[in-house]
């Protein structure tokens, strides 16, 4: 639990550390915390939405679009940590909405809210910076009384900060672990990190598909009803908004519940919108929040189906490929995406387990485009070595690169043209493949399937997939 991926949630370690000491099961820890998390958030969404928009009412609907939310309702389901992305900015823009405001006794909370906050994510520190900075120059308007604010950002956020850096050998080590995630994680993606085309319109598309679903249930009934809020209050959702949306446009989104920084704030603002439309008309808006809530359970449990994948042939066929995009975003926030991960999860479990006892000798795994994410099987199974080999999802253009694990510890990166994996002595290979992996296209026939669940296995042998080359 000390080691989650880069850069790491100090504070959800230590906050489930806790729970564990009184609750025994590893799994219901788990869910204790998302239970805490989904109370905190539905809690802190009325009150905000009754602040910001005068209105019980407003404050309810805002929490109940974001309880059906398909991407907070993934989130529970599969991320505990990620429910968190939720929680903060709430909290966060709670507090700041006070200041904002102008009641200045606030900006302690305010600043503690942020700077404590995003110890569970800790890129929610730069993305809210904006929000809380503006409105604390707001509610103070002096600059000493600003700056003892930042300084309480500082400390606060100082705490979870020295954390982190006490996990590393030195400071060295971790700017190259956050260098190095950073750039795997955004290489294929992002246009600032020399992504294609191809990849940057895949995170576009996702980008739309996650806030689109916030937005899609109220953003006609706008055109009915003008939501009964604060002069300025249009400028605060927007500090709010558009500063994770850049960064989730042009540096790195690759998850539903990622986007949950910026899908609460749509939540909180179409409560005002249909509770706005409720008072002008009770039948209009109880048809309204009924259309908003059963289109975004539809989304959850029947997204659109996945279009097949198209030829790229001028505007239109752009146009196709970006909707593909959105559909693949739709899937990857359901239910049906999260049972199909969840029975291949089990299925991958017993069959790893089962070939690993009937591996002679040592072996060796490669992980590619699997549903099974490898943090899992290595979190199981702790002492084997993970390679795995990433390449741009979904193009033409490879972007490629491997990096080795044992458990939680990074053992190395491997770059080249192709990449050269060495087998380090292993005599069997153990492959966990997805069924769009390149990988398994390329090996066919060599592949000896080990059971159910995307396991395979090769004798470990000198071999050459796309962009890749095994040697001894």
């Amino acid at each position: 639990m000390w080691h989650p991926q880069p850069p790491g949630y100090p504070l959800f370690v230590m906050q489930s550390k806790l729970i564990h000491m009184f609750v025994p099961s590893v799994e219901d820890t788990f869910l204790v915390g998302v239970i805490i998390a989904t109370a905190i958030a539905l809690l802190v969404a009325v009150y905000l939405g009754r602040d910001m928009f005068g209105s019980w009412i407003a404050g309810a609907i805002g929490a109940a679009l974001l309880l059906v939310n398909p991407a907070f309702m993934y989130s529970g389901l599969t991320s505990t940590i990620r429910t968190y992305v939720a929680v903060v900015p709430l909290v966060c823009a709670y507090f700041c909405w006070q200041l904002w405001r102008g009641r200045s006794a606030y900006w302690w909370a305010a600043a503690l809210a942020l700077g404590v906050g995003s110890g569970y994510r800790p890129q929610m520190l730069v993305l809210l910076f904006p929000l809380w900075a503006l409105c604390a120059w707001r509610g103070k308007r002096s600059v000493r009384e600003f700056l003892a604010g930042l300084a309480v950002v500082a400390l606060s956020s100082g705490v979870w900060i020295y954390i982190l850096l006490s996990r590393f050998q030195n400071l060295e080590k971790f700017s190259d672990t956050i260098t190095l995630y950073l750039t795997n994680q955004s290489r294929n993606s992002s246009p600032f990190f020399s992504a294609p085309v191809d990849g940057w319109l895949r995170m576009l598309g996702f980008l739309i598909a996650w806030n689109g679903m916030a937005i899609a249930g109220w953003i006609l009934f706008r055109f009915f009803a003008k939501p009964r809020a604060e002069r300025g209050t249009a400028w605060f959702l927007a500090l709010w908004i558009v500063p994770p949306l850049v960064f989730h446009a042009t540096i790195h989104l690759a998850a539903a519940d990622q986007a949950l920084i910026t899908i609460t704030a749509f939540c909180v603002l179409g409560g005002g919108v249909l509770a706005a439309l409720l008072q002008r008309s009770r039948s209009l808006g109880i048809a309204a929040v009924g259309f908003a809530v059963t289109l975004n359970l539809m989304a959850f449990w029947h997204p659109i189906s996945l279009y097949p994948f198209v030829e790229r042939v001028g505007i239109e066929g752009n146009l196709l490929y970006m909707r593909k995009q959105i559909t693949d975003g739709l899937w990857e926030m359901s239910w049906p995406c999260f049972r199909y991960v969840n029975v291949e999860s089990e299925q991958a479990f017993e069959t790893f387990q089962k070939t690993l006892a009937e591996s002679p000798g040592k072996s060796f795994v490669i992980w590619n485009r699997s549903p099974v994410t490898w943090r899992k099987l290595a979190y199981y199974f702790p002492e084997q070595t993970y390679c795995l080999l990433h390449d741009q999802l979904h193009t033409d253009i490879y972007t490629v690169t491997a990096a080795c694990w044992q458990g939680a510890n990074f053992l190395s990166r491997y770059d080249g043209a192709p990449v050269r994996i060495p087998l380090a002595g292993a005599s069997r290979v153990i492959w966990v493949l997805g069924e769009d992996s390149p990988a398994k296209a390329a090996l066919g026939p060599r592949l000896q399937s080990a059971g159910p669940g995307g396991i395979y296995w090769t004798p470990a042998e000198p071999m050459a997939v796309p962009g890749y080359q095994l040697v001894n």
